[in-house]
This record gives C-alpha cells, sequence and structure tokens, in this order.
C-alpha cells in the first residue's frame, strides 16, 4: 500500500493523474500494473465518455484514501464520508484478492492483473 502513496521518483504530473499516462504509469509504480498491462494500457487514449468516469472513479478512489490516511497519520479524523468510500474501497479490492506463495515461499493476497483495475 505505500508504494500507491509514496511520490519518490514519480513527477507532480504522474502524482496529479491528470491524464490517462499519468494514471497508467502511477498504477504501475505502485504495483497495480504488471509489465504487461502497463506496455498494453499506457498509449490507450481515454476516448469515450464511460473511459473518462473510469479514470475520474479511479482517481477519486486513490485520492480518497490518501486524504483517509493522511489524516489517520495526523492523529486526526477522516472525513466520514472519506472513511465509508476507503472502506468501499478496500472491501472491493479484497474481494478479488487472492492468497498466492510468492517468490520468497510467503503467502501474498494478490489481486489478478485482468482484474486489478476493476
Amino acid at each position: 500500500m505505500s508504494k500507491a502513496f509514496d511520490c519518490t521518483g514519480r513527477s507532480d504530473e504522474d502524482n496529479r493523474l491528470t491524464s490517462n499516462g499519468s494514471l497508467i504509469a502511477w498504477a504501475k509504480a505502485a504495483g497495480f500494473l504488471g509489465e504487461h498491462e502497463h506496455q498494453h494500457n499506457r498509449d490507450t487514449a481515454i476516448t469515450t465518455a464511460a473511459q473518462r468516469r473510469e479514470a475520474a472513479q479511479i482517481i477519486e478512489c486513490r485520492e480518497t484514501i490518501y486524504r483517509t490516511v493522511t489524516a489517520t497519520i495526523r492523529n486526526e479524523s477522516p472525513l466520514p464520508d472519506d472513511r465509508a468510500k476507503t472502506q468501499a474501497s478496500i472491501q472491493a479490492a479484497i474481494s478479488h484478492a487472492q492468497l498466492v506463495r510468492g517468490e520468497t515461499g510467503a503467502f501474498l493476497w494478490m489481486v489478478p492483473p485482468t482484474q486489478a483495475l476493476s
């Protein structure tokens, strides 16, 4: 999860997620996309209204989680709406996760690449 918020090595453009390219770069850097998905999606333009809505939802989800985590780190209470949205996002993500054996032999929760951004 820390990769999702760590801005080290990424430009302000990538952190603001203002374009499809920055969204895809952030998703890869955060570990949400593998190399294959990154290659497939990086040059794909957002052209339809449905794609624009989906990109906006992804950006809003990231920003909501960021505000929730930041407030918690500062020992502040997250906004109630942010807390509820973050909880719903985590539950949705966990519902797609699978327990798999990692390279070191330890078990990890992983989201299959085909479901990583759904």
